[in-house]
This record gives C-alpha cells, sequence and structure tokens, in this order.
C-alpha cells in the first residue's frame, strides 16, 4: 500500500495557502483519473530508464517515450558536468520531519555534483507550466535532502528543476544554503497553523484546484457569493474586473460540484433534477485488425500524414528545419497583468470582430 504523508510535499502548495484544507480533506478518497495514471506509469518507466533496467515489458507508445526520454537526458546531462563521480537517487524518498511533523516525500531526481545538490521533478502532465521558483515541494525534497548529508559544509548552493517535456518546460531556480534556512523557517511555520484544530480555509485558485474537499466547502461558496454580490450590477469596468480576477477559482468550484454530481448519480444515488443518460457512442476499429485490414486492403489501410514539426525537429539541423515552416500567428491571448510576457500593440495582428469573437 503507498504510503501518505498528511502534510505532503506534492500537496504543500494547497495546505501552505489553505491551512483548513488538512483537515477538509481528511477522510476523503484520492482523486484518481487517467492523467494521474499516465503520470504514475511515465514516472516508473522514467526511473526504470535511468536506473539502466530493461522496458521491453512495457506497453508505452512512442511519444510516451520520447517524452520520457528528454527527462532521461536531461538528468544524465547534470550528472555528466562533473570530473567527479556523481552521487545520483532515483525515486528517493526523503525524510523533513524535522520541520513538518510526519514528513516525507519521494524526489524523482536528487544529484550531487560536487558543491551543488540538484533535485529534479519530472512533470508529464500538460495542464499548465509549472515553475520551480519558490516551488514548495521541490523545497521540502530539497531540505529533505540536505538534511540527510553526512557532509552538508560541501554543498554551497541547491538548483531546483522542473522538467515538463510536454509544455516544452525546463525550469529551473538557485538558491543559497541561507536561503534554503530561510525556508525551513517559513514552512515549518506553516505546517504548525494546518495542523492546528482552528485552522482557517483561505480559498484561493492555486489552493482550490486539487483540494478534495473543494466542492463542499463553505469557505469557497462563501467567497464566491460575495464576489457576485459585489458585481451584481455589471455596468462599471471595476466590477467586471471582479469577475475577471476570480473567474477561474469559480469555474474550478463549479466543476467540482458537477464532479460530484457525477460521481453520486454514477454510484447509483439520486440527485433531485439530474439523471445520467447514455452517450454518444464512437466506432473504433480494434487494434487487433491492423494486420488482417494490412492483408485486405494493403496500403490504403493507412492514411499518411505529413510529420509533426516537433518529430522533424529530432531529424534535421535548425536551418534546413526554417526552411521547411512557416510561423502561424493566433489570436491574442488576454492575461493578467502580472503575466511575464510583454503587451502587444493590437494594431500588429490583422483580426476582424468576427474573428476575435468566434
Amino acid at each position: 500500500m503507498t504510503k501518505h504523508a498528511k502534510l505532503s510535499a506534492s500537496g504543500s502548495e494547497r495546505w501552505i495557502l489553505c491551512p483548513g484544507s488538512v483537515k477538509a480533506e481528511e477522510n476523503l478518497p484520492d482523486i484518481k483519473n487517467k492523467y494521474s495514471s499516465e503520470g504514475t506509469f511515465a514516472h516508473e518507466i522514467a526511473a526504470a530508464l535511468l536506473n539502466k533496467q530493461d522496458i521491453n515489458n512495457y506497453d508505452v507508445s512512442s511519444e510516451m517515450l520520447d517524452n520520457i526520454q528528454l527527462y532521461v537526458d536531461y538528468v544524465n546531462n547534470i550528472s555528466s558536468k562533473t570530473i567527479f563521480y556523481p552521487e545520483i537517487h532515483i525515486e528517493k524518498e526523503v525524510n523533513f520531519s524535522h520541520i513538518v511533523p510526519k514528513g516525507f516525500g519521494t524526489a524523482d531526481s536528487i544529484v550531487i555534483s560536487v558543491n551543488t545538490l540538484h533535485v529534479i521533478d519530472f512533470k508529464y502532465g500538460m495542464g499548465h507550466s509549472v515553475s520551480a521558483f519558490e516551488n514548495t515541494q521541490l523545497l521540502l525534497y530539497a531540505i529533505g535532502a540536505y538534511n540527510e548529508l553526512k557532509n552538508k559544509d560541501v554543498i554551497h548552493e541547491i538548483v531546483l528543476h522542473i522538467v515538463q517535456p510536454r509544455k516544452n518546460n525546463f525550469d529551473k531556480w538557485t538558491l543559497s544554503i541561507k536561503e534554503l534556512s530561510y525556508w525551513e523557517g517559513y514552512i515549518k511555520a506553516k505546517a504548525e497553523m494546518a495542523l492546528r484544530k482552528d485552522a482557517v480555509r483561505i480559498p484561493s485558485e492555486n489552493a482550490c484546484k486539487w483540494c478534495k474537499a473543494s466542492s463542499t466547502c463553505p469557505a469557497i461558496y462563501d467567497f464566491t457569493s460575495e464576489v457576485l454580490e459585489k458585481s451584481k450590477d455589471i455596468v462599471e469596468d471595476d466590477k467586471i474586473k471582479i469577475i475577471l480576477d476570480n473567474s477561474k477559482m469559480i469555474k474550478n468550484y463549479l466543476n467540482s460540484l458537477e464532479e460530484k454530481i457525477y460521481d453520486k448519480l454514477s454510484s447509483g444515488e439520486y440527485f433531485p433534477g439530474y439523471k445520467l443518460v447514455k452517450g454518444r457512442n464512437m466506432r473504433k476499429i480494434k487494434t487487433s485488425s491492423e494486420d488482417k485490414l494490412v492483408e485486405l486492403l494493403g496500403e490504403k489501410a493507412y492514411i499518411k500524414s505529413l510529420i509533426r514539426v516537433t518529430d522533424l525537429e529530432k531529424l534535421v539541423d535548425k536551418e534546413t528545419l526554417e526552411s521547411f515552416i512557416y510561423i502561424s500567428e493566433s489570436k491574442p491571448l488576454m492575461v493578467t497583468k502580472d503575466d511575464k510576457r510583454k503587451a502587444i500593440k493590437i494594431e500588429e495582428f490583422d483580426f476582424t470582430a468576427e474573428d476575435i469573437l468566434l
């Protein structure tokens, strides 16, 4: 049976932002979906490759394997940049219970190279790009790994890495031992708050997104009601802004309600006003039919499609690649002002009003 820490590293952003979420999630089952299962499978293969184990028994697609290989190459590249034999740990359980009671977690990769401690986290998902900057999950792994070192004096800096191949996101953040010490104190104080019986619930987009108790959380309900009450007469821009600033969090809350009722109906329970109906059937060709179809239809059994840009760049040099591709401009994205990207001048794009509204 898989062990779970009450204050886990992977859930640290949530319990740091919302201390009351820890008690709220007690006795609630883990949320399982195809994406989490896919990520677990990818991590298993990645660990096998890094440990130089045979993966022939794994039924893995070439696309998944290509993305996993990018992570494996990234870790191997870090370990190769030293004249001394590096210390490498794969799927390493680290203990940070000196700051978080009964706290432990499993770091995907830890590399100790000369005077640097590298902590690398492999993210297979495509939901959103994860940043290494002030990433509390990685910080807890680093704190645990550093605390377990027998010879701490040789380490001068910590580098936290996020490897998210499917988002082309390879991010890192470097901090000193003094900075790591600051984060030890900060997280320790937050952990103490989260374990208090009267820990408060503080709704926020990042805290509520993966919280198992979000669909029944009175704090989110009150927050949503307050936002809608403030902006009920949507006339002025500042009132519209109230809705936009909190739209993601409200959508996540509404989605969690829908998922809760869907699960209830799927279990045979009654919910007033709603029912499950049969979904649309999709015709699919059996995987086992490939050989017979080739025998029957020959080349017509396959539909040819042009190679993707991401696959092409692995096969040709940069100059050759650029001769085959062009840049297709997309519609402007609306983001919050704290986004790091530079604002554009709208005349740089040739869109009609109909284009933007579609």
